[in-house]
């Protein structure tokens, strides 16, 4: 670059002539006057400057006596090279990277030049690189970048360019599976809330990570009796890649009902107590459901009697229910002992007497052979009996009985004298 107050008698050949500059910056506001003597090296002449182009190698600029740069420096001048130092980063060969990479990929380093000449020719740095392209998950792309040392000449003294291709984004998966049970109850298969999946691309974090949550739809195809219930996940993303999953749980019958009820157990008792039992209580069941899949209601006892007065017996009560899906009929018996009904006996007997002589016949104007009742304690058995009077009182030391007796429907004999 020359500068403006600059004059070189070299090139000087007319007495008006034109210098030409650089950059515009270096002009001042005045004319400058180039004080030279034409013939004796000493006249004084107004030249004018102008800025007309940017100067190459064939412009004869040497850097030899003028002041300013070097616009590539002089013609017999080096190129610069990148530098080979073992510290210094080399240019980078062109690559494929993934999507992954991509996403994460850092700046590109500096390179150094040098053309290793002496000071009135060195040339040297550390050039960034310009980077353009771009990229996306559906197609890829390309990324390149360049590094050029360019003179303040506007000059391409040394370059490098490395393309980057970068491939597509891969295919969505599923980060993980639910845990989906084989099977259930068609009444918690009713209650069964399907989760949600969630879509990766296999970039952990970062701009380009995916964690996309799908949610999912049923179709039942299933009863109280069984069947099946299918879950069903899909997403389209923005590149029109399609992503399913199914899964498919078994559904058994309803849960079968129990008793709720205590169960009456086993026990004995007496043949009044069979014959007075006329009702016996309900006993109730359920699944413990409720809406479409409840099982539920009462039972009445089946009563099959199996015994007699005398000899006893068993008494035999089944109550029972059904099931809405044909499984086995639920039932529960209980066996009741009874007891021969219970001998009967006098509900009183009058005492035996002693009487004296004076007092024989007061007591036969109003003695009469009374009835006696009998029952037993069930009031099963009851009764009186007529009594029949024996001998007569006649005398000192003589006696009259009186005899009562009754027989039952056993056959068993009660008597009393």
């Amino acid at each position: 670059m020359l500068e403006g107050s600059y004059c070189d008698p070299a090139v000087l050949t007319s007495t008006n002539a034109e210098i030409s500059f650089f950059d515009a910056s270096f002009i001042d506001e005045k004319t400058p006057e180039c004080n030279y003597d034409y013939d004796n090296w000493n006249i004084t002449k107004d030249f004018y400057f102008t800025v007309d182009y940017l100067p190459t190698c064939a412009d004869g600029i040497q850097n030899q006596d003028e002041t300013g740069i070097d616009c590539g420096g002089s013609c017999d001048c080096p190129s610069p090279n990148w530098d080979s130092a073992p510290w210094s980063p080399q240019p980078p060969s062109d690559m494929n990277i993934t999507y992954a990479e991509a996403c994460n990929l850092g700046g590109a380093q500096s390179l150094d030049y040098d053309n290793n000449a002496g000071s009135d020719c060195l040339i040297y740095g550390t050039i960034n690189a310009t980077q353009t392209g771009s990229f996306d998950a559906c197609s890829g792309g390309t990324i390149t970048r360049k590094w050029e040392v360019v003179n303040d000449c506007g000059e391409s003294l040394l370059s490098h360019t490395q393309t980057i291709t970068v491939a597509p984004e891969p295919n969505p998966s599923w980060l993980a599976l639910p845990d989906i049970p084989e099977s259930l109850t068609a009444n918690k298969a009713d209650s069964f809330s399907i989760p949600s999946m969630t879509i990766t691309n296999g970039i952990s974090s970062g701009a380009c990570s995916r964690s996309d949550q799908v949610s999912g739809s049923t179709t039942n195809e299933y009863n109280i009796t069984g069947g099946i219930k299918i879950l069903s996940w899909s997403n389209t993303d923005d590149c029109g890649r399609s992503l399913t999953h199914k899964d498919t749980i078994q559904v058994t019958r309803i849960p079968k009902a129990n008793w709720t009820s205590t169960l009456p157990q086993n026990t004995s008792i007496s043949y009044a107590e069979a014959e007075a039992s006329a009702k016996f209580p309900d006993l109730n069941y359920s699944n413990g459901l409720q809406g479409d899949h409840r099982i539920a209601g009462a039972a009445s006892a089946q009563v099959n009697r199996s015994y007699t007065q005398c000899a006893g017996g068993s008494m035999t009560l089944t109550w029972s229910f059904g099931d809405p899906v044909d499984r086995t009929l639920t039932s529960h018996t209980q066996t009741i002992t009874v007891l021969p009904d219970t001998e009967a006996s006098w509900t009183s007997t009058p005492a035996n007497i002693t009487l004296k002589p004076n007092e024989v016949e007061a007591f036969l104007d109003t003695f009469t052979t009374r009835d006696l009742s009998y029952a037993n304690p069930g009031g099963t058995i009851s009764g009186t009996a007529t009594g029949t009077s024996t001998g007569n009182l006649e005398g000192c030391g003589s006696a009259m009985s009186v005899y009562w007796t009754f027989t039952d429907a056993c056959g068993r004999k009660t008597e009393h004298t």
